[in-house]
Order: structure tokens, then C-alpha cells, then sequence
């Protein structure tokens, strides 16, 4: 029997099949709940560009992986064409070939006609806002490799996890950043990728993509592979357009660790009066920990600003438009952030630090944009009680120290040193006037029955002085701070 196309096998045929392909991509099948193998996965393309996903058992893994090699051609037969499942398909195929022990491998050598060395689904960036939260079919990427960040370990809810982001540029020099997890971090070889001339083209296959901060975010998924400078047709023009000397890969520092609140309450603190003191110029590169709570925010600037979704710098407003500019990126749809001033105290100083973006996020609990969804009518110099029930909350801040000594929050983190309270009601100070008044009524209710909160500033007050006296009358328990001199 003459070997087939790809396009003319049926799933559950009885027919023994044969089929002259090249294996254009061989990876080892991860499942991640619980974490193990999963088989031995290939992507086989024939003569006509066709592909089909290639799969065999883990039961059978160690029978067949000696038998295929990546970049090679074989006449493959005695294997099973079955259907393919409906979700995290790695190729454009309602067909899957099973592989076992049995299944025949012929390597063949100078074979013709020629088979091609890739077969990718390669989108535009345009088109990956129709492909969020769409899994039938998973993602291949490709562009020039503009940075790298280096890998990371940070913390997930599944425990400690790498990471490596890559953003790659395309034609139009728009940018896409794809992060890796897992595995697929692990693999990537910096060193080398940066070794190399520019231009620096990668393929990144078998993509899921998510939606993060109103733009497509791509990830990988347990077939993802990496190709660098792969030979095919799209290359010819990217080689042409890198090939100035400013298209290097950008090399980014090291991003900071992550820290667990255990590891964060064994670091050292600085006082508030102490981080009044600190010399820029000796600690610039250096993160400090402050153990203290906001007294009060400030609204002179505003609470949230509009940003590039892409690079998080501010918009401009386009010349005689509305349009919003960014820079580097131009025109944008703007994503709310959160910028704004505060005044962290202790019981001997105070200070004011700057937040904006994530720590901002970790406060508060909630995403910029889905207060101002919230809150459509938000005016900047008022604001939402969201932000407002933080103050005289302990907090651990991670702060970096600028040239200009400004005190710039990178992390915020519980203090062990709160007390649980009952929550504030989630009444703007914006919102409708009966709301307000009826706010105003409570604010000056009593209730002869019930504890006094505790603020932070007697919390961290109590650290110094923990003698208390306790006295009762008709009732009411009174709890008054004896403060030493």
C-alpha cells in the first residue's frame, strides 16, 4: 500500500494506514494536577503542509521514544487515527495518530517530494483579542525577541513556580509579551539567546490567552515549544527590518523576589523616623521594610491616573482630539491606575509614600479599573471608601528610595499586629446624598455595649507601652493606655 495524506485519513478506519511524514516538533506530555509525565507528543506534517498531533502513552513511552527524532522524515505505519478531543488542540486537525509498541518507524533519507520543516498557526497580534479565553485551538506565535526578564521564583497558589517573560515585536513593531511558567521557563536559555547577532526571531507554540489589565495575555500550556530563527517564508522580511543596530535584545535587571509574609515579618524594619533618615544615594538600590499604618491619603494629583496598557506610562490627549497617545506606542485605549500620595505613620514620625500600580492593587484589594466600573462618576479628588477603610491598618511596606527621595511602595504586606474588625460599609463619599447622610447618622451613632476599635497607631503604640488598666461602669468596659514619659 502507497503511503497516504494526511487529509485523507479517517478516525476508527480499519484500514492500516501509512502515512510519509516530517516530525517537526517532539516534546515530552506534562499533566500539572497531580505533576507527571504524560506520554511522548510530536507534530507531523506532510508534503502538502498538513499536520496532525502525534501522541503516545506514557504506558508506552519508553517502546517508542528512541524511535523519533525531531527534524527527521519516517514512513510511519500500524498506527490509530482517532478524534481528537475539543480543547488544547496544538494543530488544525479533528484527527489525532495513536502510537504503541507495534507502530513501525522507517526512516527515510532523501525524500521526495520535499516535506517542510515547520508547520505553525501563526497569528497576527491583532487577532489575539478573538482568541481570549478560546481554547479548541492553542496559539503559535512568532516575532523579534526585544527583552527578556530574566527568571523568576515567585509564589503561586499551587507554591513556588518559575517564571520568564519575553516580549517579541512584530512587522508594525507592535509588542506582545508572553510569559512562560513551569518547565517552559526553565528551558529558556538567556545566555545564548542574547549571545546571538540580531535579528533574534523565535517561534512560541501552543499558547493559551487570557485577558490581564485589559490586553491579550499569552501563556504557555504543557505542549508549548520554542523555536529560535526557525527557517521559514515570514522570516525574510523580520530579517530585513531588525537589522539595525538598535535592535539588540533589551536586557532587563533581575526582577525582585517575591517574599512570603513569614520571610517579611523576619526582615529588618526601619522605623518611620528611621526611613526619614535614610541617605538615597546608599540605599537606592536597596529595598527597606517598614512596619507602620496610613494616617491619611492625599488627592492633590489625583488617586488614578489613564495609561498605556502596554508600557503603563501616562497618556497624552492627541492635538484637537480625544485620542489618547502614548509616546512609545501610540494611540491607546487607556487603562485606569492607580497613582496617589499617602502618610504612613508610627507612634514618633511620619512620612508620606508614593503608590501606584500593583502594591496599590495588593491594599486595596480591588483592580483600578474595576473601581472606576464601579464607580463611573468617581470625581480624582474624592476618594472611594474602598481606598479610605485602609487607614489605621498595620501594614508592612516594601519601599524604594529614588534619587529625589521620594519613598516609592514596591509591596505591601499584612502586619501580624492588626486586629479584625468589622468591615466598613462600601458607601462612596460620591455617591447619592441619602447615602451620605444616612453615612453622617451612623458616623455619630453610639453603642454603649461594644468595644472601641482598636487604631493602628494604638496598636503600635501598645508594642512600647503594653501596660493597660481595665475598669467597668454600669456595664461598659473602658480600656484606657497608661503612656510612659
Amino acid at each position: 500500500m502507497d503511503s497516504m495524506l494526511i487529509r485523507e485519513l479517517q478516525s476508527y478506519a480499519e484500514e492500516n494506514y501509512k502515512i510519509r511524514v516530517r516530525v517537526c516538533r517532539l516534546w515530552r506530555g506534562k499533566r500539572i494536577h497531580p505533576e507527571r509525565n504524560d506520554g511522548l507528543h510530536c507534530v507531523l506534517v506532510d508534503e502538502r503542509g498538513d499536520a496532525i498531533h502525534g501522541i503516545v502513552s506514557e504506558a508506552n513511552y519508553s517502546s517508542v521514544s528512541g524511535k523519533l527524532k525531531q527534524g527527521e522524515v519516517y514512513l510511519i505505519s500500524d498506527f490509530y487515527v482517532r478524534d481528537s478531543q475539543e480543547d488544547y488542540k496544538v494543530v488544525d486537525n479533528s484527527i489525532q495518530a495513536h502510537f504503541n509498541g507495534k507502530t513501525k518507524f522507517k526512516l527515510l533519507h532523501n525524500s521526495f517530494p520535499q516535506i517542510p520543516q515547520h508547520r505553525f498557526y501563526l497569528l497576527e497580534y491583532n487577532q489575539l483579542q478573538d482568541r481570549i479565553d478560546k481554547t479548541d485551538l492553542l496559539t503559535d506565535l512568532f516575532g523579534c525577541v526585544k527583552s527578556i526578564m530574566p527568571i523568576e521564583e515567585v509564589n503561586t497558589r499551587d507554591g513556588p513556580e518559575s517564571k520568564c517573560e519575553i516580549t517579541l515585536q512584530n512587522l508594525r513593531r507592535e509588542q506582545i509579551r508572553v510569559t512562560l511558567w513551569g518547565n517552559s521557563a526553565r528551558k529558556v536559555d538567556i545566555e545564548t539567546i542574547e549571545s546571538l547577532p540580531p535579528p533574534v526571531l523565535m517561534v512560541i507554540t501552543s499558547l493559551k490567552v487570557r485577558q490581564y489589565k485589559e490586553m491579550p495575555a499569552p501563556s504557555n500550556t504543557s505542549h508549548t515549544s520554542i523555536f529560535i530563527n526557525p527557517e521559514i517564508p515570514q522570516a525574510e522580511p523580520y530579517k530585513i527590518e531588525f537589522s539595525k543596530a538598535t535592535d539588540t535584545i533589551k536586557k532587563l535587571p533581575p526582577p525582585c523576589k517575591q517574599l512570603t509574609a513569614a520571610e517579611v515579618e523576619k526582615q529588618d524594619k526601619t522605623t518611620v523616623h528611621q526611613l526619614n533618615r535614610l541617605n538615597p544615594q546608599k540605599y537606592k538600590n536597596q529595598l527597606v521594610y517598614c512596619e507602620a499604618f496610613i494616617s491619611r491619603f492625599s488627592t492633590h494629583d489625583g488617586w488614578w491616573y489613564e495609561a498605556c496598557p502596554q508600557c503603563y506610562k501616562q497618556l497624552t490627549v492627541k492635538k484637537n482630539s480625544d485620542l489618547r497617545v502614548c509616546l512609545d506606542h501610540s494611540m491607546q485605549i487607556p487603562l485606569p491606575c492607580y497613582r496617589m500620595h499617602a502618610t504612613i505613620e508610627d507612634p514618633n514620625s511620619e512620612a508620606t509614600i508614593k503608590l501606584k500600580g500593583k502594591p496599590a492593587e495588593q491594599l486595596f484589594g480591588i483592580t483600578c479599573r474595576e473601581l472606576i466600573d464601579r464607580y463611573p462618576y468617581a470625581p480624582q479628588e474624592t476618594l472611594p471608601q474602598e481606598i479610605l477603610q485602609t487607614t489605621g491598618q498595620i501594614h508592612i511596606f516594601q519601599i524604594q528610595i529614588s534619587e529625589a527621595n521620594d519613598f516609592i511602595v514596591k509591596g505591601v504586606f499584612p502586619s501580624t499586629k492588626n486586629q479584625p474588625s468589622a468591615s466598613t460599609p462600601a458607601h462612596p463619599l460620591y455617591d447619592r446624598k441619602r447615602s451620605v447622610d444616612k453615612g453622617r447618622r451612623q458616623l455619630f451613632a453610639t453603642n454603649p455595649d461594644k468595644k472601641p476599635r482598636r487604631t493602628g497607631k494604638e496598636a503600635l503604640n501598645q508594642q512600647h507601652h503594653p501596660q493597660t488598666l481595665g475598669t467597668k461602669k454600669k456595664g461598659t468596659e473602658i480600656s484606657c493606655h497608661i503612656l510612659c514619659k
